[in-house]
């Protein structure tokens, strides 16, 4: 969905900016200047979707991670209680979602 909303918007506001900066300049450095905008607006977009989308959602977050070692972990924050879990395996993280569900 993030990949959307952001193509939408450049859809939606390129076509005007580039048409207004073709009527005003046909130099190759505004052209750069504009795909240069275009880039910055899609990446702000992106990170303030990722923000609004996970800040509203009370879905746990899981990365898997690699301590100083090189073991493999889980580490899971949960959005509800405001705390993160380090798991040693994928069979306890599922455990742990699937007493997390029943929990609440």
């Amino acid at each position: 969905m993030k990949a959307t909303l952001s193509k939408l918007v450049l859809m939606l506001v390129t076509p005007a900016l580039e048409r207004d900066l073709n009527a005003h300049s046909s130099s190759n450095n505004a052209k750069k200047i504009f795909r240069a905008i275009a880039i910055t607006l899609k990446s702000s977009l992106s990170y303030i979707w990722d923000i609004l989308s996970t800040s509203l959602s009370n879905d746990p977050r899981i990365w898997q991670r690699r301590d100083r070692f090189g073991r493999v972990y889980w580490q899971v924050y949960d959005p509800i209680r405001d705390r993160t879990i380090r798991f040693n395996s994928e069979e306890e993280v599922r455990y742990w979602l699937d007493r997390r569900f029943y929990t609440y």
